[in-house]
């Protein structure tokens, strides 16, 4: 009987009342069945760097090493003998250790370009509501899982110190600051390194002793260098007295604090969905296996999860970790045992998995470039005499603020252009929407005209290769605050404020809050913005900028890069006469901030015009006799990014089970991508730890004189062994490879005997070889000839 009769028959049996009203009754969430509710999460992370170091400045040396775990950066430090009582039981024994020890030395540094005096202010307490957390400088230091942490390590700031006032033909370079605490306050002395460029000057060295090699406050160091500049942060180990053994290091920094930020060094906050990787490179991936928490679900039961690696990847034995799952590697497959996890609970497991180091992507094309979107606003402005106004010009949804002000386009008679006064121009943000607003004042008897713009930079660049990038390191603007005292008796004042090293500044803005400040000058050099301020007494006033970055976010394993041109002009500005400088950006660009500069007083600024490829620059020249030139300059980026690297995508996807009807089993698996992106060929990256006695090899023979092996003098630094892949190359074919090891030791070269491939079959004496020896720490190449 079809079921609508059967319906029809029960309602007439009971009452249409009673059938429906009680089912509307019912919440929906307490009528649904409880079941399972299990999802699985997997990302990768890669073992490099988290934090970018920047390797032109790094001090770390042969026995020195900075490992990348879990926790943070491992650092190491290696003696010359395991035991370094080996060191005095010979003569040769304790010259090698005293020549060795220096050796023992770590040092890396992030790049930035930030002025004490802004270390300084982040440091001090605001007068109101609480303290940044991260605002004073502090190297967070921990144990290695399992053993005990040894040796020290401090906090250096790497100081360019600008001129002396007292000595201002002295050239004092840069020094390094040391903080020999894990945390410092205001009052913390700092040791005074020697200076990096190797000059002593006699000079006002903020020390009791006179010299850089004392100790001070920061604030100490500002008083005597009031233009010094951070130019990079980072953590070294002591400098190796002279014929003393150190302490070996073995510890472990998680994070560093600088200038309010937190930097955590730890791989727990980087498993992305997809990571950059190079040929035999190591990952570590993270299965996530989460079952609800909602009224309505429940315990799920005979739980499993599978994972097949791709045949790229080798798991790397001894790596895995499943707190209570049974889960184990049959090979290169993952199988973890049926569990029970409860509503709300959640497994955690990871291992690392190891690159084939022969994957190449030579011959993959690449793709297009992202689109960079720029738009320019505008809104029209009257401003009466003796009036004051605020104007503010929106940007579209999604975009940045770069630039923005009022154009003077005219100036009505009983006025003069020097009486329009600008009091503000700065990005603001209303309601979510980015846009510039600015404050004008015409102080005198004519009627001004003008415009009000702002330039508009895409936040996200387009679509390519189906997927897009984020803009990164959009700062807010730092702000200076300059009152009469800190400007001193002289006017006018150059104020500076710059952005890390390699990033473009942007959106400068001013905002004075007492007195009157006209800006005569506003330009880019490098990272950093510089302002010429005419002012008055009692003057109160802050400048700022943004800074983004020359890449954006990583998106399928990389970013994309962002090009960036900063063109400029002279032009000549007639007496009494208004002119207009057009400043065009490069082919394929967009303008998107702009920059005016006179060393000429004549010479007013009356506001620039966003004309998307150039910028309209307009001056006045008050003179009434003689022509002056002004400067222009304009920030272009390209309208695309740079071309994407040619990579190959290894996905790895896991996969959930269980026993327990799961309430959507749309989640039940889940993807992470590793991007390649090298050609395959090994390039060196950093010392490996193991060295080549001697830059020849020995054949091995059959009887048909085909070579069967090369023999070559290792050495290996590391204790207590060296594990490591060896091959040589003609060319980019393999001509024989090991993997192996060997014991620590500087002094004996051991031979180790690598077979030929078949393509090595030919080698002959006289050949040249490319040797690449890769460990774990890093890559070496040798080119080595064939002497037998």
């Amino acid at each position: 009987m079809p079921s609508t009769w059967r319906v029809g028959g029960l309602a007439a049996a009971v009452g249409a009342a009673a059938l429906v009203l009680p089912l509307l009754a019912v919440n929906p969430a307490q009528a649904s069945i409880p079941k399972a509710d299990l999802t699985i999460v997997k990302t990768v992370a890669s073992h490099g760097p988290t934090i970018d170091l920047d390797p032109r400045l790094s001090d770390t040396l042969d026995r020195g090493n900075v490992a990348w775990e879990q926790t943070g950066a491992h650092l190491t430090t290696t003696p010359p003998y395991a035991d370094l009582a080996q060191c005095g039981q010979s003569q040769a024994a304790t010259q090698y250790c005293i020549s060795e020890f220096p050796k023992m030395q770590i040092g890396e540094y992030v790049d930035t370009s930030t002025r004490l005096e802004d270390v300084i202010a982040s440091a001090t307490p605001p007068q109101n509501g609480p303290q940044n957390p991260f605002a004073l400088p502090r190297l967070n230091v921990a144990a290695p899982p399992g053993g005990v942490g040894s040796g020290p390590v401090n906090m250096v700031y790497i100081v360019d110190l600008g001129k002396a006032p007292a000595f201002p033909t002295a050239d004092f370079g840069s020094i390094k600051l040391v903080l020999p605490v894990g945390q410092g306050t205001l009052d913390t002395p700092w040791v005074g390194m020697t200076l990096a460029n190797g000059t002593l000057p006699a000079g006002p060295w903020p020390a009791s002793n006179g010299g850089p090699q004392g100790t001070a406050k920061l604030a100490d160091w500002l008083t005597v260098f009031p233009d010094a500049t951070v130019t990079a942060f980072g953590f070294a180990t002591p400098p190796v007295p002279q014929f003393q053994a150190p302490t070996p290091t073995n510890l472990i920094i998680t994070s560093i604090d600088f200038n309010g930020v937190h930097y955590d060094l730890s791989r727990t906050n980087v498993f992305k969905p997809s990571v950059s990787a190079e040929p035999g490179e190591t990952v570590t991936y993270r299965i996530v296996v989460t079952n609800g928490s909602s009224v309505d679900t429940k315990t799920a039961g005979g739980v499993q999860v599978a994972d097949a690696l791709p045949a790229q990847f080798t798991y790397a034995a001894g790596t895995l970790s499943s707190p209570n799952w049974p889960c184990a590697f049959t090979g290169n497959v993952l199988s973890c045992s049926g569990i029970t996890i409860s509503a709300g609970s959640s497994r955690t497991i990871t291992f690392d998995a190891t690159l084939d180091d022969t994957l190449s992507t030579a011959d993959l094309p690449a793709s297009p470039g992202h689109a960079v979107g720029v738009q320019h606003r505008s809104t029209s402005v009257d401003l009466p005499s003796t009036q004051t106004k605020t104007i503010t010009t929106m940007c579209p949804t999604g975009y940045l603020a770069t630039d923005g002000g009022l154009l003077i386009s005219s100036i009505g008679q009983g006025g003069d252009y020097s009486d329009v006064v600008i009091s503000s121009s700065q990005p603001v943000t209303v309601s979510g929407v980015a846009g510039w607003r600015v404050q004008a004042s015409n102080l005198g008897g004519g009627f001004a005209q003008g415009k009000a713009t702002v330039t508009c930079l895409a936040s996200t660049v387009g679509s390519s290769a189906s997927h897009t990038h984020a803009l990164l390191g959009t700062h807010p603007a730092m702000k200076r605050l300059i009152a009469v005292n800190d400007f001193g008796p002289i006017s006018p004042r150059r104020v500076s404020r710059s952005c890390p090293t390699g990033y473009t500044p942007y959106a400068p803005a001013f905002d004075v809050s007492d007195g009157v400040a006209v800006m005569r000058e506003s330009y880019a050099v490098d990272n950093t913005w510089y302002w010429t301020v005419d002012y008055s007494d009692d003057t109160n006033a802050w400048f700022g900028i943004s800074c983004l970055a020359p890449q954006t976010t990583t998106t399928d394993g990389h970013q994309a890069t962002l090009t960036v041109a900063t063109p400029d002009d002279t032009i000549s500005v007639a007496p009494e006469t208004v002119a207009d400088g057009p400043e065009p950006c490069p082919d394929n660009s967009n303008a998107i901030v702009g920059g005016y500069g006179s060393d000429d007083n004549d010479i007013l600024p009356l506001g620039m015009d966003p004309l998307g490829d150039s910028y309209l620059l307009r001056f006045y020249n008050a003179d009434w006799d003689s022509a002056h030139h002004a400067d222009i300059q304009v920030t272009c980026i390209s309208a695309t990014t740079g071309d994407e690297p040619a990579y190959q995508h290894v996905v790895n996807t896991a996969y959930l089970t269980s026993t327990t009807k799961d309430r959507s089993y749309a989640d039940n698996s889940s993807s992470a991508d590793v991007a390649v992106t090298s050609n395959g060929n090994g390039t060196p990256t950093k010392p490996s730890g193991v060295t080549l006695s001697t830059l020849a090899a020995q054949r091995t023979t059959n009887s048909s004189n085909k070579a069967t092996a090369i023999v070559l003098q290792m050495l290996c630094s590391t204790a207590p062994s060296c594990s490591f892949t060896v091959k040589g190359l003609v060319g980019s074919t393999v001509v024989a490879t090991k993997t192996t090891s060997i014991p620590q030791n500087l002094i004996t070269p051991k031979s180790v005997t690598v077979p030929t491939t078949g393509a090595g079959k030919g080698l002959a004496f006289g050949d040249n070889v490319t040797v690449q020896i890769k460990t774990s720490k890093g890559t070496t190449q040798y080119v080595v000839g064939i002497v037998s």
